[in-house]
């Protein structure tokens, strides 16, 4: 007979189950401006994230008698349209007697959930046209590096660290990308693991999600204002608080936070389980990106 646990261990469980998961997928997200918590945020509500922006005029004066002469770094204002994200799962009762348990579901359900939000990140990764829009709505199109996967050295990596003016600089790049810059040919390992840095990054990131940003992308070079994220967590009725087990899991380092909801339909018996989330992302300063495509 499968184990059964009681809806404390349950709930518990599941909790674990999805922050670890968020966890290993989401994890680079820490690595973009960002304003996430665990409050309330009204999906379709716009939002402003504050970035510092800087040009030549900023100054550094000497020996002055006037502190507020000379060019200041500014502040802008990114507006970030957040959506409600949220990815259903149940176990009927006609299911729970054939010994399948929610909980063998929540795993893959997380995935697909963690997959919608790179989802809303992914459209921002695309370069801009020859002529670019005033002001900008995409990476420019010089900031891009354009090379085989089969012809990808360390080198390449190389062209995209100079193309990037900033810093500290991150880079995500795909699985078989990675393993071309640990296993160099003439014998070289570099040793890396997921977000850690190397070759003057602060962070090399292994990723396999790439659907909706530029075509042909496998790899992007960034600093932390290049894309804004947002996020908080849907409001609930105080009419359902006795109704459903409600708890939240946080990515620690980052505060996104994803709300988990458990309850019993009395009708069906069904045991139901939902995961949600209210995100958005936006393009934030463009010259912090660098594309890297295949052709």
């Amino acid at each position: 007979m499968a184990n059964v646990f009681n809806s404390e261990t349950l709930c518990n469980y599941c909790c674990e189950v999805v922050l670890n998961t968020l966890c290993q997928i989401l994890g680079p997200l820490d690595k973009f401006a960002s304003d996430c918590s665990g409050d309330p945020m009204a999906p379709t509500r716009p939002i402003v994230v504050p970035v510092a922006t800087t040009t030549s005029a900023v100054q550094v004066v000497t020996q002055t008698t006037n502190f507020t002469t000379g060019a200041a770094a500014a502040m802008r204002g990114i507006t970030i349209v957040p959506e409600h994200l949220s990815i259903p799962y149940s176990i009927s009762q006609f299911e729970l007697n054939q010994g399948y348990r929610i909980e063998q579901l929540v795993r893959i359900n997380t995935e697909k959930l963690a997959a919608a939000i790179w989802g809303k990140v992914l459209p921002i990764i695309v370069n801009d046209a020859t002529t670019p829009a005033v002001p900008p709505n995409k990476f420019p199109s010089g900031n891009k590096v354009v090379q085989a996967l089969a012809g990808f050295t360390p080198a390449t990596v190389g062209d995209m660290y100079g193309k990037l003016l900033c810093g500290p600089k991150h880079l995500l790049l795909d699985p078989p990308a990675v393993a071309k810059l640990m296993f160099v040919a003439g014998g070289c390992c570099q040793p890396l693991g997921t977000g850690v840095g190397g070759m003057g990054f602060a962070s090399i990131s292994e990723h396999s999600l790439w659907t909706g940003g530029q075509p042909n992308l496998y790899g992007f070079a960034f600093c932390r204002d290049a894309i804004v994220i947002a996020s908080g967590i849907p409001a609930t009725a105080p009419a359902c608080a006795g109704l459903l087990d409600q708890r939240t899991v946080t990515i620690p380092g980052l505060g996104l936070t994803v709300q988990i909801n458990t309850w019993c339909d009395l009708n069906t018996r069904n045991v139901i389980q939902t995961q949600d989330i209210v995100f958005g992302a936006a393009l934030g300063v463009p010259c912090q990106g660098v594309t890297l495509l295949s052709a």
